[in-house]
């Protein structure tokens, strides 16, 4: 659970709403606990003019219905790096259309009266993915080419991310060299990766259902001059395509 400091607390609902897509678009993690169990969900539509929130969690049915008798759920989760804390409820069912899968029967809630937001990173960290087409590409010691989709970057470090399935990846403290990172209309660069954090994070494929990958949380491992140049140009036009 988070640490709870007043400057970290949201309660404007603009701000909330923020952060719930936030969360929507590049979540990390994001759990809830119910009769003892802890239930990965994810977020499928934030509607900040009905100040709804609608999720669903990984599983079926019955993880549905059991999370829809809950009268209040708290939720724990991280954005990009950044920690969340929030409650919803009640919850109910409803039907949700969508363009691009099935319609589905989803869990709503209204927006929380208040949201916890931790940021805690030295440098603001821009979300790259979508498209998921910007990669990292890095052949290990034994010669193997993995390619990992970018996730976000910041001047400090990037994320990456690779279905867990693939054997053997990269673990905690190992260093890569070099890693091709390529962002297309942005330009590239080549740099050195230290891996600090690796944790798994499910996914939802329309075509293929849930599937694990790996995020790997990494830092640049060596100063270069040059790359927080390009860094600097890059965060700043990831950001400003998000405000559109």
């Amino acid at each position: 659970m988070i640490t709870r400091d007043p400057q970290f607390l949201l309660d404007n609902p603009v701000e909330i709403g923020s952060a719930l897509k936030e969360l929507q678009r590049g979540a990390d993690r994001l759990c809830t606990t119910f009769g003892g169990e802890v239930l990965p969900v994810y977020l499928t539509d934030i509607n900040v003019r009905r100040r709804t929130v609608s999720f669903l969690p990984y599983g079926g049915e019955r993880e549905r219905a059991l999370l829809a008798s809950a009268p209040e759920l708290l939720f724990e989760g991280a954005a990009y790096g950044t920690p969340l804390e929030f409650k919803l409820g009640p919850m109910q069912e409803a039907d949700e259309f969508s363009s691009d899968g099935p319609d589905r029967i989803v869990l709503q809630a209204p927006f929380p009266s208040e949201l916890y937001r931790v940021q805690r990173r030295q440098f603001f960290r821009a979300p790259v993915a979508p498209p998921n087409t910007r990669r990292a590409v890095w052949r290990s010691a034994g010669g193997r080419l993995l390619v990992f989709r970018i996730q976000d970057i910041s001047l400090s470090g990037i994320g990456l991310r690779i279905e867990q399935s693939v054997d053997p990846l990269p673990v905690e403290g190992s260093l890569m060299h070099p890693v091709q990172l390529d962002f297309e209309e942005h330009g590239g660069i080549e740099a050195w990766l230290q891996i600090v954090v690796r944790h798994t994070v499910p996914e939802f494929d329309t075509r293929r259902g849930h599937v694990n990958y790996a995020h790997l949380g990494c830092v640049f491992a060596e100063p270069d001059g040059q790359r927080e140049t390009f860094l600097q140009r890059l965060v700043f036009a990831l950001e400003k395509n998000t405000r559109r």
